[in-house]
């Protein structure tokens, strides 16, 4: 990897089921952190022409026409079927022979539909904290109209597999170039898909450029995450993690410090203002460390250091992005992209005497 390349954020992949909202979860718990961290572009698939705010408010109007469909399908099927609680809690072979009996004739599309309503509310909510972060959402993918528009579901299965190559293609296109313009690049994207674009960066010698995850609620059901794992073939061996819903957050502490592992630092032993206080404040060395060119983070010592869980505690308290990290031998708590506006203000108003 060359000097520039290694500066670089490497690419943290999300895959998913669209329907399982642990993935959702996992994104909208991280977004502040991820951004602290250098990460300012959500991609999707979506068509690369698309601008940020035209696929915030396509996601807004589409969830609203979904979110109908789906209180009115639940108020249908209530009434029809014995025992029926609610969509959430209905398996999906079921939900479509119900929807087929009381509901529609297009079963298939309509279950697809109301099973991922509950996932598109939470990516909603990370559309908004995206915003409220200055990242960006963007289109990474070709047109999907072709396919999004059949709604016929052995027709659209047929479309899905014509157009596979020249997606992976498109995505792995448009992903390289976000980087090489310096971005922090998130990617969420079907499981469905993580065999083929693994093996497509793979090819390029890129693998190493790459972070993939596989979150998935272990409430979710089995048979549609194995029609996942079956397509991604042993790509997403070690990647894959079934999460109960008091599992997401210390998951996503380990993805964070995951993240901050893998990436290269550049130290600047003068430090600044922030490490000064820091060091004052915990009577410890911190030492700045700089990575991607431009995000600061204080390294609080902490070999040897008896009050370093106070310290933890003090940070989470103030909802300041940590994570401890091993750099050449070396513990450090480390206070994540110290010189963002909104961690700085943490820092200062929360740790003053």
């Amino acid at each position: 990897m060359s000097s520039v390349e290694s500066l670089r954020m490497p690419i943290l992949m999300l895959f998913e089921n669209h329907m399982d909202t642990a993935p959702k979860e996992v994104l909208k718990e991280t977004v502040f952190a991820l951004s602290c961290l250098g990460y300012n572009i959500i991609a999707l698939e979506v068509a690369s022409s698309r601008k940020s705010d035209e696929i915030m408010a396509s996601h807004r109007d589409t969830l609203q026409v979904h979110l109908k469909l789906y209180e009115e399908t639940e108020r249908i099927l209530k009434i029809n079927v014995k025992d029926f609680t609610s969509i959430k809690d209905t398996d999906y072979s079921s939900l479509v022979n119900q929807i087929l009996w009381c509901v529609s004739t297009k079963a298939e599309h309509v279950t697809q539909i109301v099973k991922c309503v509950p996932a598109s509310k939470i990516t909603a909510e990370i559309f908004e904290l995206a915003k409220k972060n200055s990242m960006e959402i963007s289109g990474v993918d070709i047109d999907m109209t072709p396919i999004t528009s059949e709604l016929d579901f052995v027709k659209r299965s047929i479309l899905i597999d014509k157009y596979e190559d020249i997606r992976i293609e498109t995505m792995v296109k448009n992903l390289l170039e976000l980087t090489a313009e310096g971005k922090g690049v998130i990617f969420q994207c079907g499981a469905l898909h993580a065999g083929n674009l693994l093996a497509r960066f793979t090819a390029l010698g890129m693998r190493d450029r790459l972070l993939p995850y596989f979150p998935i609620s272990l409430s979710f059901q089995l048979s549609l995450i194995k029609v996942s794992l079956i397509h991604a073939g042993d790509s997403l061996v070690g990647h894959t993690y079934p999460l109960t819903e008091k599992m997401i957050r210390p998951f996503c502490r380990k993805m964070i410090s995951d993240i901050a592992s893998s990436i290269t630092y550049v130290e600047f032993p003068e430090g600044n203002s922030h490490t000064l206080f820091l060091s004052k404040v915990f009577r410890i060395g911190v030492r700045l460390f700089v990575h991607a060119g431009y995000v600061a983070n204080a390294f609080l010592e902490i070999d040897g250091v008896s009050h370093a869980g106070s310290i933890s505690k003090q940070l989470d308290e103030a909802e300041i992005p940590n994570t401890h990290l091993t750099l050449k031998g070396r513990k450090y708590i480390v206070i994540i992209g110290v010189n963002n506006r909104k961690v700085a203000e943490r820092v200062w108003k929360s740790l003053s005497p």
